[in-house]
Formats: structure tokens, sequence, C-alpha cells
């Protein structure tokens, strides 16, 4: 994670790093699918798996931030 950058920098960058990820995964799993066509040993890619962790809990934590904002900007804007 990077400090100082703006909530909507950080959530565009963690929106192309996940379309960079799911390309990668695709790779992951028509290889994965190859090892099993021909009795190959599977390998394990622990780093994948994390990553895939990481980017849905960024994605909870930052639609979670969206969220909070757009209800601060609605209750700010209300004629009370």
């Amino acid at each position: 994670m990077v400090e100082g950058i703006s909530p909507d920098d950080a959530m565009e960058r963690l929106r192309r790093f996940e379309e960079e990820y799911w390309v990668k995964n695709r790779f992951f799993l028509t290889y994965k699918n190859g090892e099993e066509l021909f009795g190959l040993q599977k390998q394990s890619y622990p780093e994948l798996e994390k990553t895939e962790a990481e980017i849905r809990n960024l994605n909870k934590l930052y639609n979670l931030y969206d969220t909070v904002i757009k209800s601060m900007t609605n209750f700010r804007d209300r004629n009370w």
C-alpha cells in the first residue's frame, strides 16, 4: 500500500491491479488444467491465493470507505 494518495487514486489502482491479477489467474487455471490433463504434478501457488485474499479484503475496505463518504456527503447536503 502507498501512503499519501487520495482514496480515489487508491481505488483506481486497485481496479487496475485486480484486472491484471485476473489475467494472471486465467493463465494459472489454464496451466492447472494442463497439469491435470497430462497427469503432471500439481503446482501450488500460495502467493496467488494470498493476492486474491488481499484483493478481496481491499475491495471490501474501499467499498466501505466509499459508502461512508457518500453517506457523509448526503447528510451534509441535506437541509436539516
